[in-house]
């Protein structure tokens, strides 16, 4: 490969991960306001959490006082792909 295109497959790569970066940041956040506004918790007891479907239920179960493991990943779900949709996001 010349030089251009390897140049061209790192800037790529980088936009490709920026990106990914940004997708994760937007779906965390819609996540977060719908979980803290539903569970009336605050919002920082629950940036400790990713969103991205591998957050410790039990764990979170606990940051939202709830009291159902079950429902707790109903609403983790519901509030990750309800996120994405709104931001367009696969």
């Amino acid at each position: 490969m010349n030089t251009k295109t390897q140049l061209l497959k790192k800037l790529i790569k980088e936009e490709v991960k920026r990106q990914i970066t940004e997708d994760l940041a937007k779906v965390k956040r819609g996540a977060i306001d719908r979980l803290s506004g539903f569970f009336r918790v605050s919002p920082s007891s629950l940036n400790k959490f990713k969103f991205d479907g591998t957050d410790d239920i039990k764990q979170l179960t606990n940051a939202l006082n709830s009291t159902s493991d079950e429902g707790t990943k109903l609403y983790y779900d519901m509030s990750i792909k309800l996120a994405k949709q709104e931001h367009d996001i696969k």
